[in-house]
């Protein structure tokens, strides 16, 4: 039995519509905002979030490793917590950032890797 045209342009609508609502109702939404307490401190600003860690960075331990007109290169610790927590770990070990002024790419590093 053949069916028209139409109504198989209907049947692959309704079931696309089915589909597409029955995957969007069953994603949790995502939470785009920090809650732990460095989120309420000037001193941290979010710089993180993923499954319920937030990591922060703490504003008064910046150090500038070299500044010229293109590049800046800095040293900063940084806090972390669970998501609706009083908790804080503060690192212990700073991390790296390499910026590029001109097309303002950010980059991160371990000591491991080179200058």
């Amino acid at each position: 039995m053949e069916y028209s045209l139409k109504y198989q342009q209907l049947v692959r609508f309704l079931l696309t519509t089915f589909i597409g609502l029955s995957i969007s109702l069953s994603v949790n939404p995502c939470q785009a905002y920090f809650e732990g307490a460095p989120a309420y401190n000037a001193k941290y600003r979010p710089i993180y979030a993923h499954q319920g860690i937030e990591v922060y960075v703490d504003l008064s331990s910046i150090y500038i490793v070299q500044e010229d007109t293109t590049t800046l290169r800095f040293n900063v610790l940084t806090a972390s917590c669970q998501e609706d927590t009083d908790t804080v770990s503060e690192s212990s070990k700073p991390m790296h950032f390499l910026v590029n002024k001109s097309t303002r790419e950010a980059w991160i590093w371990t000591t491991n890797n080179p200058k």
